[in-house]
């Protein structure tokens, strides 16, 4: 993998990262916005960019890598792209017709060039109503069902659907609540540990 790139909030005045040796971090802006949040705040893409020999090959890993935000935890999209072996020359895309730069755009752009996955990373604003970010984490587990990452026989799921439906449908507002949260003690896999630490900071800090 030579790219990885993150799509999260474009404010964010405490963003900073450190990266492992020979890696870089560039940024792009976007048009989307955080539909879920009740500011529809801009999102943007940070791009973080692996050096000549820095690239992470298949089956390993790469430490060094850390994020810091004034943001609340939440489920961004991830996108990780492969070193590409003939890439297109910036002069080469410049001589192509207007219409084909437009097309290449298009098809190299992350979201259709990248394997996509739901990470941990900073996704609501301070301020952001309690109930968008439950309905956030709710799609979250409903995505990571899809995936069979979760099980639906798992308590911890179970409780956590239940808890975070019965809050998005009878709640006005206001915190989440320790009460709600208790279906975090029964978190067992890596995954609901990650979403259950995640769920404790965000649910309790927002508005």
């Amino acid at each position: 993998m030579e790219k990885w790139s993150l799509l999260i909030a474009a404010e964010d005045p405490l963003f900073s990262c450190e990266l492992p040796p020979a890696w870089r971090v560039e940024t792009e802006n976007t048009l989307m916005v955080e539909r879920a949040a009740s500011k529809h705040a801009p999102l943007r893409y940070v791009h973080f960019v692996a050096g000549a020999g820095a690239e992470i090959g298949p089956g390993t890993a790469k430490n060094g890598l850390r994020v810091r935000s004034s943001n609340l935890p939440g489920y961004v999209t991830a996108f990780a792209r492969s070193k590409v072996d003939r890439p297109f020359s910036a002069q080469a895309v410049l001589n192509l017709p207007e219409a084909a730069r437009a097309k290449l755009s298009v098809a190299t752009s992350p979201e259709w060039d990248s394997q996509l996955r739901l990470v941990i990373g900073p996704r609501f604003l301070p301020g952001t109503d309690t109930i968008a970010i439950a309905a956030s984490f709710h799609y979250a587990i409903q995505y990571f069902l899809n995936q069979k990452e979760l099980s639906p026989d798992s308590g911890f799921v179970k409780d956590a659907l239940a808890s975070l439906t019965a809050y998005i449908e009878g709640s006005t507002g206001g915190p989440f609540g320790a009460s709600r949260l208790s279906f975090a003690a029964s978190a067992k896999t890596p995954l609901e540990e990650e979403m259950a630490e995640a769920m404790a900071v965000s649910l309790n800090s927002g508005r």
